[in-house]
Formats: C-alpha cells, sequence, structure tokens
C-alpha cells in the first residue's frame, strides 16, 4: 500500500472535522480494519485502541505496494522505555507538573467539580495538594491538575484520546503500557509506519482558567531507528472563533530516545467566550513518503507562565 490520493481528494471524499459538542469529553472515534487486539488491562506491548473514527481506508489513500514490516529498521522502544527511570521526569516533569511558588492556598481551582465528575476515583473535598499532584480522567484517557504560580488548570490528554488516523490498524501503529506514576500504567502510540500522518485532538474551552494565557504541546519521543522525517510536520490550533494558527516543525535532527516537546500554539481564555472546543493537531499530508519511529504521549494544555 502506498500514498496515491492527493490531499484535495481525501478531504473531499472523507474528511470529517471535529464536531464540537458541549459537555462531552475530547474523544473522537475512526474507523479501521477489523483486526481484534488484546483487553486494554492487558499489560501488553501490542494494544488496541478503543475508538472508531469514519475515515478512508487504507487501500483507499495508498495505491502503491507498502514496504515490508520486515525492512523496518529494529526498534528497542521497550529498553528505552524502561531505562527511563520515570516516565512524567523525561516528560519535561518539571515544566509539566511542578513549580516553586504557590497561588493562594484558598483560592479554588475554576470549574473544578464539573471537572472532577470525570475523576477516575471518587473525591468530595480535595485538598489543593491533590489537585497540585493531579487526579486521572476518563479511565486515564487525561489528567488534570492545578498549576502552582497562576492557580490555573491544566490537562494533558493523552493519546487514547486523540484521533489518530489508522490507530487502530496494528499495521501501522502500536499501543505499549508504560508506567506513569508509582500505580499507574498509560497508553502510548507508537508509529510503526504511514504514508498519512494525521493525529487530532481537543479540550473544552469552558474548562481553562479565564484571564490566563495557555499553550498547547504535543508530547513525543524519536526512537533510534526512526525514518521518513525529511519532510517538516505540521503543526496547527483551531480556536472556537476560527482563528487558526499553523507553523512547520522538522523532527529529523530532534534528540532520540528523549522525550520532547512540540508547541502547537498559544490563546488566552476569554471569560465572556469560553464555548466551544481548542483543536489542535499534528499532521504530515503533503507528500506520500514512509514515515516510522514515533512515539506520542499525549498533548499538555497548560498556563504559559
Amino acid at each position: 500500500m502506498g500514498c496515491g490520493v492527493s490531499q484535495a481528494a481525501y478531504k473531499q471524499q472523507t474528511q470529517s472535522p471535529i464536531s464540537p459538542t458541549k459537555n462531552t469529553t475530547a474523544t473522537t472515534t475512526t474507523t479501521s480494519p477489523s483486526d481484534n487486539l488484546p483487553h486494554e488491562n492487558e499489560i501488553s506491548t501490542l494494544k488496541a485502541a478503543d475508538k472508531v473514527v469514519v475515515q478512508p481506508s487504507a487501500d483507499q489513500l495508498c495505491a502503491t505496494k507498502s514496504p515490508s514490516l520486515n525492512n523496518v529498521p529494529p526498534h528497542d522502544t521497550e529498553t528505552i522505555l524502561k531505562n527511563e527511570s520515570n516516565v512524567a521526569d523525561q516528560t519535561s516533569s518539571n515544566k509539566l507538573y511542578a513549580t516553586t511558588t504557590s497561588a493562594p492556598r484558598n483560592s479554588l481551582p475554576h470549574d473544578y467539580e464539573t471537572i472532577l465528575m470525570d475523576a477516575d476515583s471518587v473525591i468530595t473535598k480535595p485538598s489543593i495538594d491533590q489537585l497540585y499532584a493531579g487526579v486521572f480522567l476518563n479511565n486515564k484517557k487525561k489528567k488534570y491538575w492545578v498549576d502552582k504560580v497562576s492557580g490555573g488548570n491544566c490537562f494533558l490528554v493523552y493519546a487514547r484520546d486523540l484521533s489518530i488516523t489508522w490507530g487502530n490498524d496494528r499495521s501501522y501503529w502500536q499501543w505499549l503500557h508504560i508506567k506513569e506514576t508509582s500505580d499507574v500504567f498509560i497508553d502510548i502510540a507508537k508509529l510503526r509506519m504511514v504514508c498519512w500522518l494525521q493525529v487530532i485532538g481537543k479540550i473544552e474551552l469552558a474548562k481553562l482558567t479565564p484571564g490566563l494565557k495557555y499553550e498547547a504541546v504535543y508530547v513525543v519521543m524519536m526512537e533510534d531507528g526512526a525514518y521518513g522525517w525529511q519532510f517538516p510536520i505540521t503543526m496547527r490550533l483551531e480556536l472556537p472563533d476560527g482563528d487558526k494558527q499553523e507553523h512547520k516543525e522538522k523532527l529529523l535532527k530532534k534528540t532520540r530516545s528523549k522525550w520532547f516537546e512540540i508547541q502547537v500554539g498559544e490563546f488566552i481564555v476569554n471569560a465572556n467566550k469560553n464555548e466551544g472546543f481548542i483543536k489542535f493537531s499534528l499532521l504530515e499530508l503533503e507528500f506520500d513518503n514512509w514515515k516510522s519511529g514515533l512515539l506520542i504521549r499525549g498533548v499538555v494544555i497548560r498556563p504559559k507562565n
């Protein structure tokens, strides 16, 4: 299978944008071949995506013969991840969760009660320290915490809550189960090979703290054997009012086997205009070359201090 169709043809026939729906989680779903993968509670290096998005079949977009998986350079992803002393630390944990000064401890976070309705465990009267540490939401598909400096709400949308084209086809993507905290495991997406790269997510604007400037960043890793990244990827941020930010990012010379961040864009939350969703995308749709070796942990949305 190769990539023989134009981006315009794909959009005209198949592409279905994420439609904002109030009071729903940021999950979109995609169709894929009918491979049944292991149950999500199994600790396994191969896991199936648990959501479905209407999209073209691989055969529609890719008409030439695909390279054999036997020809893909060997990747020692499990060794890389096991050698990380703490995955959260490798993902710029100081930037994600920890800060040195605190907001007033009597300040209750914006809309925290509504947010905690999606918590994985029952939390009736959370302490501010508990919110600083973070709470898992929607069966570990998101994490919520409060920034100590600004007092603003922060979110990590994990890979399982992103819409990944062909993400549930194990010919193209693989799901790895890794340690996030001492007693919590999360899923990350590993790109085996695709020519049409599209990873999209969203967050409800009303859950972000009004008056603050935010940034959205993808947290990713390049394997030692990654290939096909000679062309830049596109990072795109779309706001509910139609404003759009977009820029190119080159991954070819990024540090290998270490988590790093790619900024998507920045925005300010207006207290009077907080309806709709912030949409973020990581794309490479212009060239039909095959790409491999990218790992995606998720997208962080946090105040830009």
